[in-house]
């Protein structure tokens, strides 16, 4: 399985775990750095560090290509002041870690002319220029208007960087999730319209990378959420950011994973006061109708006055406001900047139940160049959020008390993100980066009514109220990393090596409400279910402990980069308690647990290789390849599998709703019968305080063997083309079988058959069961990979000339491989997970079949979001009179839609078996044969154009008022994105959801 299926904002469902779903150096008077350093190392060994900046490099040479060392290089810039160096042995000089900006390079020897150019600078990207000194007798300046290159000569992997122009100027949703849709290779659940998907993260995957192993940081800091693994945790201000940099491939010595890693760059305080005020709305009143004839007069659109809406899913309001300023408080030494920002998110849902979100941010930076080596940085940021309606993910179109309402949860009163951080140069060769950094985060979620209900999925409805959770999760971050350049072999050496330490606690409990804490599950034809529960208190601990060391050779237009990463994760429990079940505590009595538990300790060592090679003497094609081996990273549910009180724990009885109420009342509960089938519990022995739930002892990460070759070519001055094929094969993923157990004691129950289509569930054999306790163990998958194969063709236009452009195609094959040991339910499942989130199953078990990852919680459930092909494009074209034009097209094949039929599987509760057979979309007639594969059905595929005009008003100097003007889906498409694919339910191939419709967002903004 994956360790990531909800994301950060998302609880454990019933028993669900984060599963699915880490020359010797003379060194001069330190100051400040060195007590930051003495910090570091008492926190301990190891922690990542992420791009937030780039680079420049450069060298000097004669007229006649010969090197010329000793000369003066000097670097302005608006957050710098100025920095200065020298060319060393072979002509080499740099720059590292430079905010995104441009830059003022000037070179100067006596005997020659002095030389001055500008250069841009990107996240995540380096700059590498020859500076050509012309001889000359007396002094004179030459200034070169050569624009930067747009090919990096030294990148080897896959990503992009979304500059401020295109970050706030191409029409988007103001929302970090919703821009990933923009990145090549990567895929994401749903399609956000106007911001109305941003109250909740998307879940996305890329590249046949897991979506466990991604990776957040912030301004240099990993920030993800190890408790909801690969998510983030937490919600941003857009316009507080510089640039945002996605990497996808060929990660960096400081990336532990081989996972998607979001580099997100704030704004910062310059030379110049400089700020903004900004505001932007939309309304349904601004929105066309987009709903298909099927849904004219469905149920759900009934207003309570009898007539029937003309929106299904649609925006009721969104509203978007905030400022930013920075400026100097002392030029060249000292600078500030702050923002705060506000989204009021308002929906309304198909069933025209309504969901609001209040996001609030704050940012606060100083930076401080303490001295002519340090440049010292402090930066606060905290997220909230409140959300009122969210979805549970049970079903598309939950009922409104059963529907969350979600606030903070902090885990003492420093609310969140503060980092400090040091740069500094001990000489021209020897760089050092320093950062310590603590977040307080956490969240709750509460249901808005008070009585636990029911969940009904053959009508596809609920009743009454769901669960709480609430989570604290700190984090406590340190991190150095450092470069030592020398001449060596002919070239010029980089090396690089760091260490850090992150720890990452949890506290979380969740429970059903309502006094008896009772819940009832209605799967069709007559199986009801009841659960007797147990709250769930875990505490747990993680720490991601690493160290690094690379060489990076360049030799002329050749450079080969070789460098070994260890990573040391390790989890495990902590005591918590629980209170016994209400209105059955001799069935589910109180538990006190003292923590303890085998834990899981991973130790990995991971090489990288990678090389590029400049075609031509002008460096403007580019040939680049990579090998990697990544470890995935330790979700804290992973180290608190053998916790008893690690999910909530429950005895499934047959029920009797006498009344129809949807309520479970003790009367209805049927014990008489004995127990169905349960979770996370030995019924045998309820009060044991030993889970029979284990860990392997051998448990390991799972691993990717990742391979990349790419070809970059500058076409033009600021514009490029580049191609890249990804090859990823991934084993050693976890799951959790039943212990003891094979796939010959499992026994297929009774085909079921309904609406055209057949599914075979197996149930597990008692006897087995019984002798485990009912336990399963987390232990790796035998036999089982996935082969990933993708191609992206891109083009980017850098903005000059009063234009820019960003295109890419992508094809993507992600592909399953199944081995001997790699089944042991027989069942055919579409994942891992039954009903109730518990991983039971061993998947489609198709060998060579596309792997399809299914989203659940997060406000978006039951979405498999996988497509062969994808294509972006954003453009910008600055017209006369002050007026912008921009647009963009997203077009992608449409994500799989698996026929199932939702049975019961006797011990392993209802799971959605895939189904055989074939059928129709009455209102559509699309073909819905199904052999058993997760793609054999497809939504149509799926088209999006958006478009931006704005006018700019000059006020004086760069003071500037623009009005803004955005249409979204111009085409009002209406294409349809989900439907009910359980044939067993009353409701299949009900529409739930179309795209939402056509809507214009009014903006203006007051720059200076």
């Amino acid at each position: 399985m994956d360790r990531a299926t909800w994301s950060s904002c998302s609880p454990l469902p019933l028993g669900a775990r984060h599963y699915t779903l880490w020359r010797s150096f003379e060194m001069k008077r330190l100051g400040l750095f060195g007590l930051a350093l003495a910090l570091v190392f008492g926190l301990a060994s190891g922690a990542w560090a992420q791009f937030a900046t780039g680079n420049i490099y450069g060298k000097v040479v004669d007229e006649s290509g010969a090197v010329v060392p000793g000369a003066n290089v000097a670097i302005t810039g608006p957050t710098i002041g100025t920095r200065t160096t020298t060319s060393g042995s072979q002509g080499d000089f740099r720059f590292l870690n430079l905010d995104p900006g441009t830059y003022k390079v000037r070179i100067s020897l006596a005997g020659f002319s002095t030389q001055e150019r500008s250069l841009i600078v990107n996240t995540g990207t380096n700059v590498d220029v020859t500076f050509p000194l012309k001889v000359t007798t007396v002094e004179e300046t030459v200034t070169v208007t050569s624009e930067t290159p747009v090919v990096d000569t030294k990148k080897v992997g896959t990503g992009t960087t979304l500059t401020k122009e295109e970050l706030g100027q191409v029409p988007n949703s103001r929302d970090p999730w919703a821009v990933l849709r923009t990145i090549p290779g990567v895929l994401v659940d749903r399609v956000n319209i106007a911001g109305n998907e941003s109250g909740q993260q998307s879940a996305y995957q890329g590249k046949g990378s897991s979506p466990a192993d991604s990776v957040w940081n912030m301004d240099g800091v990993v920030i993800t959420d190890m408790a909801a693994i690969g998510a983030s945790p937490t919600y941003f201000d857009y316009d507080a950011f510089e640039e945002i940099n996605v990497s996808t491939g060929g990660a960096d010595l400081k990336m532990a994973t081989g996972g998607i890693g979001l580099n997100f760059v704030t704004k910062r305080g310059t030379n110049n006061f400089h700020g903004a005020v900004r505001g932007y709305f939309t309304h349904k009143d601004l929105q066309t109708t987009n709903i298909p004839d099927e849904l004219k007069r469905d149920a759900r659109l009934k207003l309570p006055d009898g007539s029937f809406s003309d929106k299904a899913d649609h925006i009721d309001q969104i509203a978007d406001y905030g400022f930013d300023l920075g400026g100097p408080i002392v030029k060249d030494k000292l600078w500030f900047w702050g923002s705060w920002g506000k989204q009021d998110i308002r929906n309304v849902r198909t069933n025209q139940t309504k969901d609001r979100t209040l996001l609030k941010d704050m940012n606060a930076k100083i930076n401080w160049q303490a001295s002519s080596s340090d440049m010292v940085s402090a930066f606060w940021f905290l997220g909230a959020k409140q959300k009122f309606g969210r979805g549970v993910g049970y079903i598309a179109n939950e009922g409104d008390q059963w529907l969350w309402n979600q606030g903070g949860y902090y885990p003492s009163k420093a609310h969140g993100l503060y980092k400090l951080e040091d740069n500094h140069v001990f000489s021209p060769s020897f760089f050092m980066n320093v950062k310590l950094a603590y977040y307080g985060t956490g969240f709750s979620l509460s249901p808005r009514g008070d009585t636990s209900g029911s969940v009904d999925f053959e009508h596809q409805v609920t009743t009454g109220a769901s669960l709480f959770y609430g989570t604290k999760r700190p984090q406590y971050t340190g991190n150095i990393d450092a470069n030592y350049f020398f001449a060596g072999m002919g070239g010029n050496n980089e090396l690089k090596f760091g260490f850090g330490y992150r720890k990452t606690p949890v506290d979380s409990s969740s429970n059903w409400v309502g006094g008896t804490r009772l819940v009832g599950f209605k799967n069709g034809g007559g199986s009801n279910y009841a659960y007797v529960t147990r709250d769930r208190h875990a505490f747990y601990k993680t720490a991601y402990a690493n160290a690094y060391l690379g060489d990076s050779y360049t030799k002329d237009r050749f450079t080969l980069n070789a460098g070994l990463r260890f990573d040391r994760q390790t989890g495990g429990n902590r005591p918590s308690s629980s209170e016994a079940n209400p209105a059955f505590p001799n069935l589910l009595p109180a538990l006190n647990f003292s923590g303890t538990g085998t834990g899981v300790k991973f130790n990995d060592v991971s090489p990288r290789v990678s090389m590029t090679y400049a075609l031509d003497q002008a460096r403007k094609t580019v040939l680049r390849a990579s090998y990697a081996r990544y470890a995935g990273q330790l979700s804290a549910g992973d180290a608190s599998y053998d916790n008893p009180l690690g999910s909530i724990s429950y005895l499934a009885y047959l029920w009797d709703d006498r009344n129809n109420d949807g309520f479970v009342q003790p009367s209805e509960v049927l014990t008489s019968e004995g127990i169905q089938y349960f979770g996370f519990v030995d019924p045998a022995n309820p009060a044991n305080v030993t889970s029979p739930n284990k860990i392997d002892p051998n448990y390991k990460t799972n691993h990717d063997q990742e391979a990349i070759v790419g070809l970059d070519r500058e076409l033009f001055p600021n514009f490029a083309v580049s191609a890249a094929y990804t090859y990823r094969h991934s084993t050693d993923f976890g799951w959790t079988p039943r212990i003891g157990m094979t796939s010959a004691d499992f026994t297929a129950r009774t085909p079921v058959t309904r609406n055209g289509f057949t599914a075979v569930a197996y149930q597990p054999n008692a006897g087995p069961v019984a002798a485990s306790g009912g336990g399963r163990i987390l232990t790796n998958r035998p036999g089982y990979a996935r082969n990933y194969n993708g191609l992206e063709l891109s083009l980017v236009k850098r903005l000059s000339n009063k234009w820019m452009a960003r295109a890419a195609f992508s094809w993507m094959d992600w592909t399953e491989k199944y081995g001997p040991g790699s089944v042991v339910n027989p069942t055919k499942t579409d994942s891992l997970t039954n009903t109730n989130g518990v991983s039971v199953a061993s998947g489609p078990q198709v060998d060579g079949g596309q792997y399809v990852p299914r989203s659940g919680g997060s406000g978006k459930g039951d979405i498999f979001y996988g497509a062969k092909w994808q294509l972006t494009a954003n453009a910008l074209v600055q017209l006369p009179w002050s007026f912008e034009l921009a647009g963009s097209v997203y077009g992608k094949q449409g994500y799989p839609r698996p026929m199932i039929i939702q049975t019961s599987a006797g011990g392993d509760g209802t799971i959605r078996v895939l189904a055989v057979g074939t059928n129709k979309v009455p209102t559509t007639g699309q073909d819905l044969t199904a052999t058993g594969k997760l793609d054999d059905v497809r939504y149509p595929n799926l088209w999006d154009v958006d478009l931006r005009l704005a006018k700019n008003i000059k006020i004086s100097g760069s003071s500037q008022f623009q009005i803004v003007a955005d249409a979204f889906n111009v085409l009002n498409n209406d294409v349809e994105l989900n439907r009910v694919r359980n044939a067993n339910s009353a409701a299949f191939n009900r529409l739930d959801e179309v795209l939402s419709p056509r809507v214009f967002r009014f903006g203006l903004r007051l720059q200076f």
